[in-house]
């Protein structure tokens, strides 16, 4: 047989289902959910369980997903200066329940719009922030201040004094409103009700 006449399917239109799924499945949609919400929750209950059996997420993994969203929400503080305290200093977040680490430092660049903050290898840093993931979340959707939990001993931090509040301060400065669509969408699913139920069921 002439393999030239073999019947072959089309390629699968690939590019047209994504288009077609995206059309159908829209984060709104998926933030809506009730059942996505509940799976949320289920999720951030169950993980502090399992988190001190995991190995950490290796830094390549860290730079390739956190750095770079960190800068793409970030970019135009970090491009106006609002950052560069951080320069030649390294702030240690430590998420407690997840017994996670990790270590934050600014690299400047002549160029502003290269300038950047930087995931890096664990080390020795200059301020700590700890706390849980409930209330991490919270400060970073604008549903916590930062004093308040500090001052409930929710929030703490350790080593240089006057770095740790001008990091509070900006923290304080940022407008939730600014975060991208897909972020806030984020945020959606954890709103404080859900957050002190999550919080007094594990």
């Amino acid at each position: 047989m002439n393999p030239s006449s073999v019947f072959l399917p089309p390629p699968f239109p690939v590019q047209w289902l994504n288009r077609q799924v995206a059309k159908r499945v829209s984060v709104d949609r998926l933030c809506a959910n009730p059942l996505l919400r509940k799976a949320a929750a289920k999720t951030l209950k169950t993980l502090p369980r399992i988190a001190p059996y995991l190995p950490p997420p290796p830094l390549i993994v860290q730079k390739l997903t956190l750095e770079n969203r960190l800068n793409q929400v970030l970019r135009q503080e970090i491009e106006e200066g609002e950052f560069d305290f951080l320069a030649q200093h390294c702030l240690q977040i430590s998420i407690t329940d997840y017994h996670l680490d990790f270590f934050i430092t600014l690299e400047h660049a002549d160029n502003a719009q290269d300038t950047r903050l930087m995931l890096v290898s664990p080390r020795k840093a200059d301020v700590q922030f700890k706390g849980n993931s409930i209330d991490l979340l919270a400060i970073a959707a604008g549903q916590e201040d930062p004093d308040t939990l500090f001052f409930q001993r929710r929030l703490v931090i350790e080593g240089d004094t006057e770095l740790g509040l001008q990091i509070k301060n900006r923290l304080d400065a940022i407008d939730p409103e600014q975060w991208p669509r897909w972020l806030k969408r984020f945020f959606s699913l954890f709103t404080p009700l859900e957050m002190t139920l999550i919080t007094n069921n594990t």
